[in-house]
């Protein structure tokens, strides 16, 4: 019976944990804005105005040229806090 209350639990906190989720931003798109100076390095100039710091950097390594057209899927990333003023922490789904 603990077995089996121990694995009800777990089930409910992962389910629980699965739904906090922020929902995906589909198809967005952008312009890769590329700094040499400073703590923003790399934005995603979205094409409503909107400013996206990815908190993920290894997926947009290699779209990293200053001015490249892509297309973005992000999640908004409410545990992290952009240092650059203006825009908001992304975590990148997918990226072309």
């Amino acid at each position: 019976m603990k077995i089996f209350t121990s694995l009800l639990l777990a089930t409910g906190l992962f389910i629980s944990s699965c739904a906090k989720k922020e929902p995906i931003i589909e198809n967005v798109p952008g312009v890769m804005k590329i700094s040499s100076t400073g703590a923003c390095t790399v934005l995603i100039q979205l094409n409503s105005g909107k400013s996206l710091f990815p908190t993920n950097p290894d997926k947009v390594k290699p779209f990293l040229t200053d001015g490249r057209q892509v297309t973005v899927s992000y999640r908004s990333d409410k545990a992290f806090v952009s240092p650059c003023t203006g825009s908001d922490p992304a975590l990148i789904e997918n990226i072309r």
